[in-house]
């Protein structure tokens, strides 16, 4: 038995759909730190703060987005994790970029 699929394409009469994109919201830098770096190498906040040489609590801040890393964590977590030494700084400006425009 054979069967025979018949497809008919058609133009939507003339008219033209209109579409809005929206950009994602960019990576924070806690979002990339916890799910791209910590957890995948189950290293802990604390360990983190340990290597920085700075307290737990600065890395709670950053992680619960209340704080915004310096230009001296940019450099760290660059050194810690092998990323280009402007990755970090950059991840964050674009975020607050993306923020401020959201928040107008």
């Amino acid at each position: 038995m054979k069967l025979s699929l018949k497809i008919k394409y058609s133009k939507i009469d003339e008219c033209e759909v209109a579409m809005t994109t929206m950009k994602a919201r960019p990576s924070s830098v806690a979002d990339i730190l916890l799910n791209e770096y910590l957890k995948p190498l189950a290293m802990s906040s604390r360990d983190l703060a340990n290597l920085m040489g700075v307290p737990y609590s600065r890395i709670d801040d950053i992680l619960r987005h209340s704080k915004n890393i310096s230009n001296r964590e940019g450099e760290l977590l660059s050194k810690i994790f092998n990323t280009d030494s402007d990755f970090w700084i950059k991840l964050q400006e674009n975020y607050i970029n993306h923020t401020c425009k959201f928040h107008k």
